[in-house]
C-alpha cells in the first residue's frame, strides 16, 4: 500500500516542474501511521526523487501516529 502512495506522490512531482520551482526545495510532509512510518515511506520517496532530480533539493517530513486515523492525525498539531 506505501508503495502506491509513494508511487502517485512521485508521479505527480514529475509531471513537468517549471524551471523557477525547480531552484526551490521539493518538500513533502507524509500523514499517515505505523504503515507508513514502519515502510519508511518518506525515505523511499525522497531516495526515488532525487534519483529522478539529481539537481533538486529534497526534503520529507513525517507526521505518523499508531492506529489513527487520517482525520485524528490532521487534527493533530504537528501535521498542520
Amino acid at each position: 500500500m506505501s508503495r502506491t502512495v509513494v508511487a502517485l506522490a512521485l508521479a505527480a512531482v514529475l509531471d513537468g516542474p517549471d524551471a523557477a520551482r525547480a531552484a526551490e526545495p521539493l518538500r513533502v510532509l507524509f500523514i499517515g501511521n505505523s504503515y507508513t512510518y514502519v515502510n519508511n515511506a518518506p525515505e523511499i520517496f525522497a531516495a526515488l526523487a532525487r534519483a529522478a532530480m539529481p539537481d533538486r533539493e529534497v526534503e520529507t517530513r513525517m507526521v505518523a501516529i499508531p492506529g489513527a486515523t487520517l482525520l485524528s492525525t490532521w487534527e493533530h498539531p504537528e501535521a498542520r
